[in-house]
């Protein structure tokens, strides 16, 4: 049975790799607020100024926000050069594996087709025998390779012959080993590569998508995406992870078959034509930690406790990516819990949050919910007012 009361005093702690633990703070305050409660908000390692909450505190009575962060210490990133680590040979073939395993997974996506063992060798004399396109296109003169990626200056119709052509290989090369396929299948489950091959470009099953005739739109959108795919597959490479390029393809490219020609098309010429622009950008984050880190921190744990020493209270104090902060060592944790234990008498509500909370935290406090993330988009899209 849930007592009724109006005192307020337990430590919440909201942890975990899943979003959400500040909005829950914040969904708590705004509780807190609607009953004319005080509520002070500490943050920390966060500073930036131009979010909902923190412009919201600005106008709404008893909310008080305060933040103790270095100014930009986690978008912060540095620059290493990798070209010396790997070659263009390398990344060739990773490109090789990626067009065989993509065109095979492609091409042998439904029910009916995942009995037979995907045809990687037929993919594999497809690629050999567009490699004199493949040359043709890149001597043609109709390319600027920079460090910012790959620009095309080829006529569209250059492009859609290309296109044919590769389209006209996989026809033939496909209704050709279809043949030592079918004995695999059911009778009535036969079907030649060429009649695959053409089921897949009307649409009829998975595979690729329909390919409508080419528009300079396509060629815009295939030229934005190699530069992007082309650091991914070296950084891949770098990484030894070149199990991963077909699934990495078919997320940035999606399955249409004109937009897979193009791409293939443009990133063995960026990597070919190149002068190897290979330059990592790495997120240094928890590793960028300064003493200055340590000093705002400890400020912000120094200004809660002056404001718990205080006669009047709030009723309800937040200690954003507090958790965090003791992970990272900014803070002492047997500091932390001792203050917090000495909070127990109090009318105070405390609320922890932030991921990592080292043990003696989850101890010390009285509520502890951990925040999971079942589902997500694969890319994630900040949005203002949601978000931040």
């Amino acid at each position: 049975m849930m007592k009724v009361s109006s005192n307020l005093g337990a430590i919440y702690c909201y942890h975990g790799l899943g979003g959400g633990k500040s909005t829950n703070a914040l969904g708590l305050s705004l509780r807190c607020l609607g009953h004319h409660k005080k509520v002070v908000f500490i943050q920390f390692l966060k500073w930036w100024k131009n979010t909902g909450e923190y412009k919201m505190a600005q106008f709404l009575k008893g909310f008080q926000m305060i933040q103790f962060g270095r100014e930009n210490w986690w978008g912060e990133s540095i620059y290493e050069d990798i070209s010396s680590s790997i070659t263009p040979a390398q990344a060739l073939t990773s490109l090789e594996n990626l067009f065989i395993e993509t065109l095979s997974s492609n091409l042998m996506g439904d029910k009916k087709w995942s009995r037979v063992a995907k045809n990687t060798n037929a993919s594999r004399s497809v690629w050999q025998q567009i490699q004199p396109l493949l040359r043709k296109f890149e001597n043609s003169g109709g390319f600027t390779v920079s460090e910012d990626g790959i620009e095309s200056n080829l006529p569209l119709r250059a492009w859609q012959s290309g296109i044919n052509t590769i389209k006209s290989t996989i026809e033939g090369t496909f209704q050709n080993s279809g043949k030592k396929e079918e004995p695999i299948m059911p009778e009535t489950e036969r079907q030649s590569g060429k009649e695959r091959l053409d089921d897949v470009m009307k649409g009829d099953v998975i595979g690729f998508e329909h390919s409508s005739m080419l528009e300079e739109e396509d060629v815009k959108n295939a030229v934005a995406k190699t530069s992007e795919l082309f650091k991914s597959i070296i950084l891949m490479v770098e990484r030894g992870e070149d199990m991963g390029l077909p699934t990495l393809f078919s997320q940035t490219i999606g399955t249409n078959f004109n937009c897979f020609v193009l791409t293939v098309i443009l990133l063995h010429i960026l990597i070919t034509k190149s002068k190897y622009p290979l330059i990592k950008r790495k997120w240094i984050g928890f590793g960028n930690l300064k003493e200055e880190d340590k000093i705002l921190t400890q400020k912000g744990l120094d200004f809660a406790k002056e404001i718990m020493s205080k006669k009047r209270k709030p009723d309800l104090l937040v200690l954003d990516e507090l958790n965090l902060a003791c992970h990272l060592g900014l803070l002492d944790v047997e500091d932390v819990v001792k203050w917090l234990q000495s909070l127990k008498e109090t009318k105070t509500t405390i609320v922890l949050t932030g991921r990592y909370p080292p043990f003696p935290l989850i101890e010390v406090s009285d509520y502890v919910n951990e925040i999971v993330c079942t589902k997500a988009p694969k890319e994630m899209v900040s949005v203002q007012g949601i978000q931040w």
